[in-house]
């Protein structure tokens, strides 16, 4: 069969699904840029939930560090903040979703599919770093030397 279709459909199949994975790994880069531990915490949360179909989430806040490329402190602090609002309980491995429509409210909402610019997230401007490590009077001493 794949002798009858030529080989080209696999190329383009290939080339769209990374294509589509690039677009996703830079609007999660965006996102980690932009945004706070808890609210991305947040989005991970909504995310697992309606992942597992309101199953309870059995991850530790070593595996959430993890998804989240932060320390386990930053996330125990995260946690902590939305345990605080009463949006979700957090007990040894296991995580329980209390308040739904509260967590996506807090969540950066990067990636819902409810949102219409879910995939455009964009970061905050940053002064434009310099075009070199040395500023244009050590480079003239440098070269004047």
């Amino acid at each position: 069969m794949v002798d009858g279709l030529g080989r080209d459909w696999l190329n383009r199949l290939v080339a769209r699904q990374s294509s589509r994975r690039l677009s996703g790994l830079a609007a999660e880069a965006a996102c980690n840029a932009s945004h706070l531990v808890q609210e991305r915490l947040a989005k991970w949360l909504v995310r697992l939930h309606c992942g597992a179909n309101g199953a309870p989430l059995r991850l530790t806040q070593a595996d959430f560090g993890a998804m989240l490329g932060v320390q386990r402190t930053s996330v125990n602090a995260a946690a902590g903040r939305l345990q605080s609002l009463g949006l979700v309980r957090f007990g040894r491995g296991k995580v329980q979703i209390l308040d739904l429509a509260g967590l996506r409210a807090v969540s950066c909402g990067c990636g819902d599919s409810r949102t219409p610019s879910a995939t455009m997230v964009v970061a905050p401007q940053r002064p434009a770093e310099p075009a070199s490590w040395f500023s244009n009077d050590a480079r003239q001493r440098d070269t004047a030397a």
